[in-house]
């Protein structure tokens, strides 16, 4: 299953809601992107969102940053038209490209000076696969551009392991998704979520130019990185 497969219709029109319900701290994760790229940038900036979604990432910063421009893209057309309906009812279209497909597929003669993976490298079922993932970010980024990146990341096939996922889906239902539809989620989710060790995943940062790489985010199996593109 691909993340445009995952991302039905039906998925896609209710992903704000659930989201909110299956990752503590959402809005904090965003919150703290924000602030990591605030600190870093210039007034004027040109930011790449890999896996734009409902467009979080491009509201959060485009609303805060008035000067900063963005390239966005995704796989999923359904997600990409509810990017789409975000970013014009924030007045945003004028400083919003958003790109329906992959990031190698973007002008590479173009470079960016941050960019943002969040809650998508973990669709991307194969090592292999991942590891382009980065690659196609890093070759778009300029030196010490930073990158904001955050996972589902685990060792899986251990009791750690099955114990975290049962607190997961325990805190959706007590977040007030109901019962059936945490596990419809999970058997859907099974299918097209591939797992790493952090290790691994940091491991796959380095391989792929990256440097600086710092934990600043966990909440159960979540994790979030920011790091740099390499000099």
């Amino acid at each position: 299953m691909t993340a445009n497969d995952y991302f039905s219709p039906e998925l896609s029109s209710q992903y704000d809601r659930k989201i909110r319900a299956s990752i503590p701290g959402y809005e904090a994760l965003h919150a703290m992107t924000h602030d990591f790229l605030g600190l870093a940038l210039p007034e004027t900036a040109n930011i790449l969102v890999v896996g734009a979604g409902t467009g979080m990432e491009l509201v959060t910063l485009g609303l805060a940053h008035p000067h900063w421009l963005f390239t966005a893209v995704d796989l999923s057309k359904d997600m990409i038209a509810i990017c789409r309906n975000a970013v014009s009812a924030e007045g945003l279209n004028d400083r919003v490209r958003i790109h329906h497909g992959k990031t190698d597929e973007l002008p590479q003669n173009e470079f960016y000076d941050a960019a943002t993976s969040i809650l998508v490298s973990h669709f991307i079922l194969s090592r292999e696969e991942k590891t382009a993932h980065f690659e196609a970010i890093s070759a778009l980024l300029r030196p010490a551009a930073p990158l904001i990146t955050a996972d589902l990341v685990a060792k899986t096939g251990n009791p750690h392991f099955e114990y975290f996922i049962k607190v997961w889906l325990t805190h959706k239902v007590n977040s007030g998704m109901s019962k059936k539809e945490v596990e419809d989620d999970f058997e859907r989710s099974r299918k097209a979520v591939s797992f790493i060790p952090e290790d691994e995943y940091c491991d796959i940062l380095k391989k792929t130019g990256f440097a600086d790489i710092h934990q600043f985010y966990r909440a159960l199996l979540f994790c979030g990185w920011i790091c740099k593109k390499s000099c």
